[in-house]
C-alpha cells in the first residue's frame, strides 16, 4: 500500500517529537548533575581553578528534586487480606520487597522519576533465584542528542499516557566481547515479546541462545496474556521533568555567581595606580612583549629610582559586590517560587523564618509530593501485580489474584512523635485493632507475626478472652 505525503509527513512530526522529548530528558539529567554551561574567560578558569565551563556553577536543580525524593519513603507492600487471619498474598509481598531490595531499588525509582519525568521498571522471572525480579530503566535517549543509547519508552495509543499502554521498547548497545557491538530492540507487548538487531536502522528480527521461538510466547498456563512486564512510572500527566520550569533561572543564577566573582577579583579589592612610572620586575623599562611586567600581590614593595616629584602611586577603593549579592538571592527565591520548593532549602542567609511562615512554605511542596506519590504508588502495585501473575506461571505460587496489593508510605509530612502517640491511643480506644495500628506505626508484617506470638501479647489475649467469657457469664 502507497504511502501518501500525510503519512510521511506525521511520521516526519512523530519522529521529530521524539527527538525533543529526548533532548528535554538530557537536558534535565544534565542540570540536575550541575553539567551546566557556564561560559568564562580564561582568566576566570585560572582564578577559580577549573578546567571547562561545566565546573563550576551554583547547582539549585539538585535540590528542587531531591527536597521531593526524599519524602517518597516506600515502607513496602501491603494487601486487602484480613488483618486477623492468613495473609499469604501479603507475606509473599513483603518477602519479595525485601529480595529484590527495595529500599534501594526505591531510590532509583523515587530520584529518576522526578528527575526525568518518567522512569520504568521491568518486572521478568529469575529462573536461576526461583522468583521474580525487579530491573530499574530509564526513558530512553540516542547518542545523537547527547543520550547513553540505553533505556525503554511507553507506547500509548495517539500518545496519550491515559490510555492503557499498548506495547514498552527498550533499546540499548549490547556489549559481544573483544570490542564488538550490536544495536539491540525488544518490543514487549501483552502476549509476546520480539527481539530485533538494529542494522543501518533497519530491524532483524534475533533470537537469543535458549530462545524457543521468535517472537517469545508471554502467556499464563491458560494460554491468556501475562500483560506488558514493563512499568511505566510518571512524574506528571506529560512527563514533566521537575527541575525544567527552574532550568531558566539556573541560568541566570550561574551567571550572577561568574559577574559576582569577576567583581570581586577586579574590583573588590584596592587597586594601585602608578603615576609617571611604570613597576617592573627588574627595574627596567617595560619589554614590549610585557615579559617584565609586575603583577601585585599582598605584602609587595614598589620601587623606583624616580623622584617623589616624577611619580606617585594612588589607590582606587574597592568596589561594593553588594547588589550582586542581593540579585542571586532575589533569583534563588524565584527557583522556590516556580518549584514550589521550600525557600528555606535554597535561602542561605542568616535569618531563620518564623514556624508558621515555614508551614506556610511547605504546603505547595507537600501537595506537590503528594501528587507524585499516587502516581509511583500506582507503578509499584502495577509491579507486584505482574510479580505475582509470574510467580503463579514460572513459581506455581498459587497466589489470589483477586487480593489487592497497595504500597505502605511514610507521611509526606512530618509530625511530631507525640501528636502520632495520641493519634494511636484514640484509635485503640475505638477499637482499631491492635495489628492494624502497629502497621500504620511502621512494622513489617514478619514483625506483627513475632510481636503476636510473644508471652506478653499471649497473656494480654489470654486476660482478654477470660474476661469476655466473664461478661458472657
Amino acid at each position: 500500500m502507497a504511502v501518501n505525503e500525510a503519512q510521511l509527513a506525521f511520521v516526519r512530526w512523530q519522529a521529530e517529537e521524539e527527538r525533543a522529548r529526548q533532548r528535554a530528558v538530557v537536558t534535565a539529567r544534565r542540570y540536575y548533575d550541575g553539567l551546566q554551561d557556564t561560559f568564562m574567560t580564561e582568566r576566570m578558569k585560572t582564578f577559580l581553578n577549573v578546567n571547562d565551563q561545566y565546573e563550576f556553577n551554583l547547582n539549585i536543580c539538585r535540590l528542587v528534586v531531591e527536597v521531593i525524593a526524599e519524602r517518597l519513603i516506600a515502607l513496602g507492600p501491603t494487601t486487602d487480606e484480613g488483618a486477623d487471619g492468613a495473609a499469604p498474598v501479603r507475606a509473599w509481598a513483603e518477602a519479595l520487597w525485601h529480595a529484590v531490595n527495595g529500599e534501594i531499588l526505591q531510590e532509583s525509582v523515587h530520584e529518576s522519576t522526578p528527575r526525568d519525568g518518567e522512569f520504568f521498571v521491568i518486572v521478568d522471572w529469575d529462573a536461576q533465584a526461583g522468583r521474580p525480579r525487579m530491573v530499574p530503566h530509564g526513558r530512553y535517549t540516542d547518542a545523537q542528542v547527547g543520550g547513553d543509547n540505553f533505556g525503554c519508552k511507553a507506547h500509548y495509543p495517539d500518545d496519550n499516557p491515559d490510555l492503557p499502554i499498548s506495547y514498552a521498547s527498550k533499546r540499548w548497545v549490547e556489549d559481544l566481547g573483544e570490542g564488538r557491538t550490536r544495536q539491540r530492540l525488544n518490543l514487549y507487548y501483552p502476549d509476546r515479546v520480539e527481539k530485533y538487531e538494529v542494522i543501518g536502522g533497519q530491524l532483524r528480527p534475533l533470537q537469543d541462545e535458549g530462545d524457543a521461538a521468535w517472537p517469545l510466547s508471554w502467556v499464563d498456563g491458560a494460554g491468556q496474556p501475562l500483560g506488558i512486564p514493563v512499568v511505566h512510572f510518571l512524574n506528571t500527566p506529560d512527563a514533566r521533568p521537575e527541575v525544567w520550569d527552574a532550568i531558566g533561572p539556573q541560568k541566570a543564577i550561574n551567571k550572577t555567581l561568574i559577574d559576582l566573582v569577576a567583581t570581586a577579583d577586579s574590583t573588590a579589592f584596592q587597586v594601585l595606580v602608578a603615576l609617571g612610572w611604570i613597576p617592573t620586575t627588574d627595574g627596567q623599562p617595560l619589554k614590549a612583549d610585557g615579559s617584565n611586567a609586575t603583577s601585585i600581590a599582598p605584602g609587595m614593595i614598589l620601587g623606583t629610582a624616580k623622584s617623589k616629584n616624577d611619580a606617585d602611586l594612588k589607590a582606587i577603593p574597592a568596589g561594593d559586590v553588594r547588589p550582586l549579592i542581593e540579585l542571586m538571592i532575589s533569583l534563588i527565591g524565584w527557583v522556590a517560587v516556580v518549584s514550589s520548593t521550600p525557600a528555606a532549602r535554597l535561602s542561605f542567609t542568616r535569618q531563620v523564618a518564623a514556624e508558621g511562615t515555614l508551614k506556610e512554605q511547605n504546603e505547595g511542596l507537600f501537595a506537590k509530593v503528594r501528587k507524585r506519590q499516587k502516581r509511583i504508588n500506582a507503578g509499584w502495585v502495577r509491579c507486584f501485580e505482574m510479580a505475582r501473575k509470574l510467580a503463579n506461571t514460572f513459581g506455581n505460587a498459587g497466589l489470589d489474584e483477586a487480593v489487592a496489593i497497595d504500597m505502605v508510605w511514610e507521611p509526606v509530612q512530618s509530625r511530631d512523635t507525640e501528636d502520632e502517640r495520641d493519634e494511636w491511643r484514640v484509635k485503640r480506644e475505638l477499637g482499631v485493632p491492635t495489628e492494624q495500628i502497629w502497621s500504620e506505626m511502621g512494622y513489617s508484617l514478619a514483625e506483627i507475626e513475632r510481636m503476636k506470638a510473644a508471652p506478653e501479647y499471649q497473656a494480654r489475649l489470654a486476660m482478654l478472652q477470660v474476661g469476655l467469657g466473664g461478661d458472657e457469664g
